[in-house]
C-alpha cells in the first residue's frame, strides 16, 4: 500500500512538474535576490585567556559570566568604540562575547563587520576592554597589595641597613617573616593581574557575496522542492474533489 502511494505520487509528480520547477524558481529567486544585494561581510574572532584557578579564589574578582554580562551594556559598547576609534552606534549589534569550558577556560569575542579590518579592529578593542574591565573592578585590591609590596622591601631594606651584614637571630626570623608576606603579596597581585590575558591575536574570514547566494539558493531550492510538492497535492486534491 505504501509502495502504491509512493508510485502515485511519483506520477502526479512528473505530471505537475511544471508546478514544482515555478515553486522552486520562485523561492531560489526570492532567497538569492537579497543575498546578490547585500555587502560582503567580515568576522574575526579575539580568544581571551582564563586562569580557571583565580575566579574562585580571589575575592572581587569577576567571573567570566559577570565579563559576558557586562559586555552587553551601553557603557562597554562605548569604550569598545573610543578604543577602535568608531562610533557606538556602529557596534549595535556589532560583536558578541562568550563564555567556553568546564571550568571556564576562554573567552571568545566574534566580530562582524562590512570589512576585514573594522572587524578585527572592533574583535581586537572588545578583548582589549574585557581585560580592562576586570582590572578596573579589582584596582582597589591591586592598590592594597602592591602597598603591602612597597612596605616589605622598605622594612627588608632597614634590617638590612641596621644590621650591617650580621643579623642577629630575632633579626634572621624577623626578615623570614617579611620575605613570606613579601612572596604572598607577589603571588596574589600576580594573580589579580593575569586572571585573563589577551595577547593581541585576532584570526578573520570574508563571506563573499557569492558563497553567500550559493547558501541561500541551497536552502531556497529545498523550500522550493518541499512547497512544489505541497501545492502538487492540493491541486490534485482539488481535481480530485471537482471529479467526484
Amino acid at each position: 500500500m505504501a509502495e502504491s502511494a509512493c508510485v502515485r505520487m511519483k506520477t502526479v509528480v512528473k505530471r505537475e512538474w511544471w508546478l514544482v520547477a515555478v515553486a522552486v524558481a520562485a523561492a531560489m529567486a526570492v532567497a538569492i535576490v537579497p543575498a546578490l544585494r547585500e555587502a560582503p561581510t567580515a568576522t574575526a574572532t579575539a580568544v581571551v585567556s582564563v586562569d580557571s584557578s583565580s575566579p574562585g579564589r580571589v575575592r572581587g574578582v569577576l567571573l567570566p559570566d559577570d565579563l559576558v554580562r557586562k559586555s552587553a551594556s551601553d557603557e562597554f559598547r562605548a569604550a569598545v568604540a573610543e578604543r577602535a576609534g568608531m562610533a557606538a552606534a556602529e557596534l549595535a549589534g556589532a560583536f558578541r562575547v562568550a563564555a567556553s569550558g568546564s571550568p571556564i577556560t576562554v573567552v571568545t569575542v566574534t566580530s562582524t563587520m562590512p570589512s576585514q579590518e573594522a572587524a578585527e579592529k572592533v574583535a581586537r578593542a572588545v578583548a582589549q576592554e574585557l581585560v580592562a574591565t576586570h582590572l578596573a573592578a579589582v584596582q582597589s585590591q591591586i592598590d592594597m597589595r602592591e602597598e603591602r609590596i612597597r612596605i616589605a622591601r622598605d622594612a627588608l631594606a632597614r634590617i638590612d641597613a641596621a644590621a650591617g651584614g650580621k643579623l642577629a637571630p630575632q633579626d634572621v626570623f624577623e626578615r623570614w617573616s617579611i620575605e613570606a608576606a613579601l612572596l604572598d603579596s607577589r603571588d596574589a597581585l600576580e594573580a589579580l593581574r593575569d586572571v585573563y590575558q589577551y595577547d593581541g591575536a585576532v584570526t578573520s574570514s570574508v563571506t563573499s557575496v557569492r558563497s553567500r547566494a550559493l547558501r541561500f539558493a541551497l536552502g531556497g531550492l529545498v523550500l522550493g522542492v518541499l512547497a512544489g510538492a505541497l501545492l502538487v497535492a492540493a491541486r490534485e486534491h482539488l481535481l480530485a474533489r471537482r471529479a467526484a
